[in-house]
């Protein structure tokens, strides 16, 4: 789920009428934040098992003092800034609470140097608990994606959408990645789309080449087996995305 439907909030009206759809009263930030937990509870008891989010530079550390002064200026009317990295930041705090993952898009689409991989470090520093799935390899940054993905035990690192963009930077980064990320940390596929499912099919005939490619190598270098290149296989597929989302299959 959308985790801006409660972060990127723009009015005063817009944090009523969310407390209203939620039968809670808000007056405060913290309020508000309490709203914005009840909402992903909720969220999750209609089958989510993550939220989204995009890795965004921020102007630093989240400051509460002056998240509160911009909530109190929204509640008087005023058209300033937003406290929108604070609510953020508190909802990586919440779906640690809450035992969600939250989705990171990352890397392409307009001005992709906004949309850098790198941004979401300092979260993923702030928030150990929280379990982050950085999608899109970053690309066009897939090697210091695969650094965020080796350093940092709460990343994954999903290949959804990369094999349409291309497949070459999907193969050589992933080959890249047999050596330095460890494999129980990969997604080999998600299309990224949700209609028509022609395109989420046609997506996952490239990712199996992509993925036999890669292995096929390292089983002709001699430095894998067929039978490690079909475990390997396995958990980029199927494995590794049902224990990072702990989903019932």
């Amino acid at each position: 789920m959308p985790a801006r439907e409660f972060t990127d909030v723009t009015s005063w009206e817009a944090i009523q009428q969310k407390a209203t759809d939620l039968a809670m009263p808000v007056n405060s930030l913290d309020n508000y934040v309490d709203v914005m937990e009840a909402g992903v509870v909720r969220w999750k008891q209609e089958g989510a098992v993550g939220l989204k989010t995009a890795s965004e530079p921020t102007v630093g550390d989240p400051d509460r003092a002056e998240a509160m002064h911009l909530f109190e200026g929204l509640r008087n009317g005023s058209q300033g800034a937003l406290p929108r990295d604070y609510l953020r930041e508190e909802m990586l705090k919440i779906c640690a609470r809450q035992d969600l993952v939250m989705a990171v898009h990352a890397g392409m689409w307009g001005d992709f140097r906004n949309l850098d991989s790198q941004h979401i470090i300092p979260s993923i520093m702030r928030n150990p608990d929280t379990h982050f799935d950085l999608y899109h390899m970053g690309m066009p940054a897939v090697r210091q994606t695969g650094v965020i993905g080796k350093n940092f035990p709460n990343v994954w690192l999903n290949l959804c959408w990369t094999h349409i963009i291309s497949q070459q930077m999907t193969r050589s980064a992933l080959d890249e990645y047999l050596d330095m990320v460890p494999v129980n940390k990969l997604f080999a596929f998600g299309g990224d789309y949700h209609r028509p499912v022609e395109k989420a099919y046609g997506h996952l005939v490239m990712a199996r080449e992509d993925i036999a490619w890669v292995l096929a190598r390292r089983i002709e270098a001699g430095v894998m087996t067929e039978d490690q290149a079909v475990t390997v296989a396995r958990k980029w597929f199927w494995d590794n995305p049902i224990e990072c989302y702990k989903l019932e299959v």
